[in-house]
């Protein structure tokens, strides 16, 4: 794929597959990291001990659509790519 077009489809390609893949794992990060907020002003009680334990409880409350929540979204940003020129 030397060709401008074909890098072009091909990081388009990379982009949506790297996103799918890591989707789940950046959910259960942020579900953390918002935890770890509200907890600092004491607004909500503390569900999840880990990552493991997160993704336990997501999947146990949510299913596999918990875990994959908004990935239509990160899917179509990612699969955009963008071509730096110069």
């Amino acid at each position: 794929m030397s060709t401008p077009i074909g890098s072009f489809i091909a990081g388009g390609i990379a982009g949506c597959g790297a996103v799918t893949v890591t989707h789940s794992f950046e959910t259960v990060k942020i579900r953390l990291q918002l935890q770890g907020e509200l907890q600092a002003k004491k607004d909500a009680p503390k569900l999840y001990r880990g990552v493991l334990h997160a993704v336990k409880v997501i999947y146990q409350n949510e299913g596999l659509k918990g875990l994959l929540r908004g990935l239509n979204c990160a899917v179509s940003h990612s699969c955009t790519p963008s071509q730096k020129t110069g």
